[in-house]
């Protein structure tokens, strides 16, 4: 398996440190204001695991949680915490994980990138009407000891 994928293998706790643009971002993406304000304070730990070809991610919060399994390279259908579709391919490039993920209304994009201890994971997203909107934002993963 892939060295970047390796090394994400682990558990990670995203630094919920409050930012404007992932405010922005999830504003972006249609979830309702209550739903935004529970996410910029939840407590997230992401977690990795390889098996051969397969990579598994899984996104844990004290209320729900999310697993996706893949292969690099092959696109799949997702249903993300918030209930929207999308179609995501997981790839590597440059020692970096990118994530491509098509649904309506809109579509996201994310950089994964492994910096000492953290991992540095930004999105964009790009909403499709009359005029293009991209909106950045970054959130750190900290290496971590699983929540229970």
């Amino acid at each position: 398996m892939s060295s970047v994928a390796q090394s994400f293998v682990g558990t990670w706790k995203v630094d919920n440190t409050p930012s404007a643009s992932f405010k922005e971002y999830l504003k972006a993406t249609g979830l309702a204001e209550e739903t935004i304000d529970r996410a910029v304070k939840a407590e997230v730990e992401v977690d990795w695991r390889v098996n051969g070809q397969q990579v598994t991610q899984t996104i844990r919060t004290k209320t729900k949680s999310h697993t996706m399994t893949f292969t690099l390279g092959v696109e799949f259908t997702d249903t993300n915490l918030g209930g929207q579709v999308f179609q995501v391919t997981y790839t590597e490039v440059g020692g970096k994980m990118l994530v491509k993920m098509r649904g309506s209304p809109h579509n996201c994009t994310s950089s994964m990138e492994l910096i000492g201890d953290e991992i540095i994971d930004k999105h964009t997203i790009t909403r499709a009407s009359h005029t293009l909107n991209e909106i950045m934002s970054k959130k750190d993963l900290n290496k971590a000891t699983p929540i229970s």
